[in-house]
This record gives structure tokens, sequence and C-alpha cells, in this order.
């Protein structure tokens, strides 16, 4: 309700509201009137059951009487009582009927075969046991109303009907007396009609008087809102309607014919405010661009000359105009970019140099490593050629010493040969003295190379510590070179040494066969100590063989490592020749930029 005569809802819905609520409240008031009517109707009906069933009862509580004041018998009086109970009619012939609380048939007016019948299994046609029903109201009650359907008399379908009963106690009876009620449902409906024709008259009326009413409203209203719309949108050209009448519409019409009055004069007022503003702001802005302009071209002309000498590769310049407050900003960034720029090239300059010292350094011993190389490569040839004859000498050195140990042999077989044997023999210890002398030679020359070769391994491994990680490679390589180097020479030593007693023992056997003249008697003896020694020989020589097979294996790798790392040392010579010319191509285009003399980098001058 309270939203309903809120401010957004219109005039006209509040006005059809009211009537609304005025037909409703006829409505209401006409259902509560039909339903006291109806209640009415059945009270009345119930009343006039009252009374009659009271006169049936005063009947039969009459001839009691008179049967227990001993005027009659109580068979006598139970029939007078019967016969005029029977007798009694109201309304449209309706009567009075008596039962027991058997239920039993005492009497029926109507259908006199009935009595004495049991009335227990007898039902309405919507199979209610109607007389078992009067019995229990009256145990329960002793009086009260049953409701059932009962056509009729003369018709067959089944109406409403409403039945009182009271009993009689000291007869066991049921005195009871029904009458239809759909009499009271037609007179119901007859009601509902008449009170629905009122209600729709005054619908009617209602809706006929809200029509006029909140057409004439709804008009003058929906005109006015028009005209204050289009004044609010500022169409101050709308027409203003209602002014002409007589009621509180005129008078806002009226009213808003001022405001629209007021409004016209207002905005005439700020038309010409507007012009004056306009034409102020016009003068200022003109003002404002022509300054703007002018620090503007102050700024472009400023930084123009500071891109030209960016351009021109002038890094030392800086922007010291005065310029306007709004831009000194962008100044100082400009200045603190060049500044920046200006040290870090001052910085790759410094770097540059330094990286192409380093790499002539690094080509100049690269350079100097290679020559090594190479001269390491061919002394290990050299050295190989050398040790396959000090093979080949030494092998014959072993076919000398079988073949000695034959002849030692052979002078077993009788002195006779004796003579000519000592001459094989003083002949054959004077080549194994040769021999011996020639391999102590070669042993001479084989510890010189392996010293040699040692210094080269020492060298190459001092080189390639100076080379960092780029030479720990080669100093693993050059550590193998110097430990076979040094196996070699320890080897030598030994074959020297073998070599030494074996020249002792040729002088003894020299000795040995001069005396062989004078004591013969002793050739067995001696050539079998001959014998003993020229298998030690054989035995050295043999050793001496194995040894000299090692060395020449490890020089053969020696050499081929030494061509791996002569291959390494021409790449790493070519690669630091190429970092060289790039770090001096960088020097040259960094040396383009102007950077002040004290921080200009140096030319460079190329590797040779």
């Amino acid at each position: 309700m309270r939203n309903f005569f809120a401010s957004r809802t219109s005039v006209v819905a509040r006005i059809n509201g009211l009537i609304a609520l005025a037909i409703l409240s006829q409505i209401f008031l006409s259902v509560y009137t039909l339903v006291h009517h109806r209640t009415s109707l059945w009270d009345d009906r119930r009343h006039e059951l009252q009374n009659l069933t009271a006169t049936a009862m005063s009947i039969v509580k009459a001839e009691y009487d008179l049967y227990k004041s001993g005027r009659q018998t109580e068979a006598a009086a139970q029939e007078k009582a019967k016969e005029r109970v029977a007798a009694q009619r109201y309304g449209d012939n309706e009567y009075f009927f008596i039962s027991d609380l058997g239920p039993r048939m005492v009497m029926h007016p109507i259908k006199p075969d009935l009595n004495g019948k049991d009335m227990g299994s007898f039902k309405d046609p919507n199979g209610k046991l109607m007389f078992v029903a009067f019995a229990e109201t009256v145990k329960l009650h002793g009086s009260g109303f049953v409701d059932y359907a009962w056509p009729r008399p003369g018709a067959d379908k089944p109406v409403p009907k409403l039945s009182l009963v009271s009993g009689f106690e000291p007869w066991g009876w049921v005195v009871g007396t029904g009458v239809y009620v759909d009499d009271l449902d037609h007179a119901f409906w007859a009601e509902v009609r008449r009170q629905g024709a009122i209600i729709f008259a005054v619908m009617l009326a209602c809706g006929a008087i809200s029509l006029t009413v909140a057409r004439s409203l709804s008009r003058s209203i929906l005109g006015m809102a028009r005209s204050m719309e289009g004044l609010a949108e500022g169409k101050l050209d709308t027409a203003v309607e209602g002014e002409a009448r007589q009621d509180e519409l005129g008078q806002m019409a009226r009213a808003l014919g001022v405001f629209k009055s007021t409004a016209l004069r207002n905005v005439e007022l700020q038309q010409a405010a507007e012009r004056q503003r306009v034409a102020a702001e016009e003068a200022r802005a003109a003002a404002e661009k022509a300054a703007i302009e002018s620090e503007r071209s102050l700024v472009v002309r400023s930084f123009g000359r500071a891109l030209q000498q960016l351009a021109a590769k002038d890094l030392t310049y800086r922007m010291r105009d005065d310029i306007p407050e709004a831009y000194r900003e962008l100044q100082r960034n400009f200045n603190d970019a060049l500044a920046q720029l200006h040290a870090v090239l001052q910085q790759v300059g410094r770097d540059t140099q330094t990286v192409h010292l380093g790499t002539r350094e690094i080509s100049t011993s690269a350079d100097d490593l290679a020559r090594r190389t190479e001269q390491q490569a061919a002394s290990l040839e050299q050295t190989a050629a050398t040790l396959d004859e000090i093979t080949a000498t030494v092998k014959k050195s072993a076919a000398n010493s079988a073949h000695a140990r034959a002849v030692v042999s052979a002078a077993k077989d009788g002195a006779q040969q004796a003579g000519k044997v000592v001459r094989d023999t003083v002949e054959a210890m004077g080549d194994i003295e040769t021999s011996s002398q020639q391999i102590t030679r070669i042993i001479g020359v084989i510890d010189e190379i392996a010293f040699q070769t040692n210094l080269l391994a020492l060298n190459a491994g001092v080189e390639a510590a100076r080379a960092g990680e780029a030479g720990r490679g080669f100093a693993v390589v050059a550590s193998e070179v110097r430990s076979l180097a040094q196996r070699s020479a320890e080897a030598a030593r030994e074959i020297k040494t073998i070599i030494a007693g074996s020249a002792a023992q040729v002088e003894t056997g020299v000795s040995l066969v001069a005396a062989t003249g004078q004591a013969l008697e002793r050739i067995i003896e001696q050539v079998t100590e001959i014998n003993g020694l020229i298998s030690a020989l054989a035995a050295g020589a043999e050793e001496q063989s194995s040894g000299l097979a090692e060395v020449n294996a490890a020089i053969n790798q020696m050499d081929q490592v030494t061509q791996q790392n002569a291959a390494m040392v021409e790449e790493t010579t070519a690669a630091s020749h190429a970092l060289g010319e790039s770090a001096q191509a960088l020097a040259q285009l960094i040396g383009t930029f102007e950077l002040g003399g004290a921080s200009q980098p140096e030319p460079m001058r190329r590797a040779a």
C-alpha cells in the first residue's frame, strides 16, 4: 500500500487502484453476507427440526407419563404414541419415524412394511448406514443431526437430507425426522446471483466513473509531462498545455509557463556570457600557442645541434642551452645517455687494446711453439732412424753370440782342432769387441737423444702452462714424452752397463785365447767358461733387442703425438691471428668516435 501511494506510481494508476479497492471491498462484503446467509439458512433449518422433534418427543413422553400414572398399559401407551407420531405432518408432507437402538424399525408412516425389520444394513445411495448412524448418535449424545442422501417422494435421484434424532431412554426408542436441504442450496445460489448482479453493476458504474476521470486527468497530466520533458531537454519552444484550466492542474500549468519564461531569459543571458567567454578563451589560446611554438622551436634547435654532433660521432658534446623547464628533464636524460655511451666506448677501447696485446703475445707464442714442435718432430724422426740401426746392430750381435756359442760347442769335439778354434775365437772376440765398442757409441747417442727429448718435453710443458686452458692437452702429451725419454735413458744406461761387462769378458776371452797355446790342457774348462759367458752375452743381446723394440715403439708414438700437436698449434696460431685482426678492426671502429684526447684509443699495429 505504501509503495502504491509512492511518487513513482501514476495518478491514473492511483485512481484505478482506489476504484479496484472499492470493488474488492464490495466483493468481500458480499462474500461475507453470503456466508452469513448460508449459515443462517442452516441454523433456521436445524432450529425448525429441533422444534418439530420436540413436539414428537412431547407426544411420546405424554403417553409414557399416562403409562406411569397407571391410566394405561405400557403396550397401549406405546401403540398410542406410535399412532399419534405417525399422524404428525409438517411442511411438504414431511413425517416422523421411530426406531430402536438395534437398530430395528419401530414405526414408519410412509413404508409400514419396514416396521419390525432390522435396519442395520440399510444404506443410502452413497453407502452410508443411516440407522446405524442414528443409533450411534443417540448413544453418544442423546440427540443430534445426521446428514445423508435420500430421494424425494416420487423421484429416483437422491438429494441431500438432514435428520434430527432424539433418544427416548425409557423405551429405547429413537425418534427422528428429516428434511431435504437441497432447497437451501437453491436459496443460497439465488442469493449469490443477486449479490453478483449487484457487484457487477457496481463494477460497471465504478469503471465508467474511473475511466472518465482517468481520461480527463491523463490527458492533462500527460500534456504537462510532455511540456516538462521538453523544457528539461532544453526545448524552450515547447508549448505548455492546460494553462486555461481553473483547477490545480491549471495552476501547475501556469507555474510551468512562468518557469519557461524564466528559462528563456536565462538562456539568453548564458548565450551572451558564452560568447564573451569564447572570445576570451580564443585570445588566451592564441597567446599560449605562440608561447608554446616559441619554446618548441628553441627545443628543436637545441636537440638538432646535439643530434648533429652525435651523428658526427662526437661523444664529448653536451647540451647546455637554457630551454623551458618542461624539457629540462629530457635534456638531462639526453646528456646522461651520451655520458654513459661515452664511458662504455672508452672502456671498450681500453679492453680492445688489452685484447689485441694478448692476441699478439698468443700469436708469438704459438708461432714459437710451432717451430719447436716441428724441430721436435724432426728430432724424433732421426731418433727413430737411429733406433732402427741400433736394433739391426743388436740383432747382428745376437746372431754373432749364437755363432760364438756354436763355435765353443764345436771346440769340445776335439783338441786336434783347438788351434783352429783358438784362431776363430780370437777373430770372434775381436769382432765382438768391435761390436761392443759400436754398441757403446750407439748407446751414448741414445742417451744423448733421451736427454734432448727430456729437455724438449720440459720446454713443451712450460709453453703449455703459459698457454693456459688451450695448452692443457699438449701439457699432458709433453709429460708422456718426458716419461718415455727418461725410460729410454734408463734403458740405454742399462745396455751400456751390459756392454761394458761384455767388453771386459771379451778382454778376458782374448787373454785366455792367448794362453791357449801354453795350456791346452785347460781348453775344455776354458771353453766351458767361455760357453757360459757367450750364453750370458746372448741373453743380454736378446734383452737389449727387446728394450730397443719398446724404445722404438715409444719413439713412434711420440712422433704421432708430435704430429698431432703440430696440427693443434697451427689451428691455435690461425685462431690467435683471426682474434688479433678482429680486435684491430674493433679498435679502428672505436677510433672513429670523438672520445676526448686522454681516452682516445691508440692505433694498433698488425702482429708480425
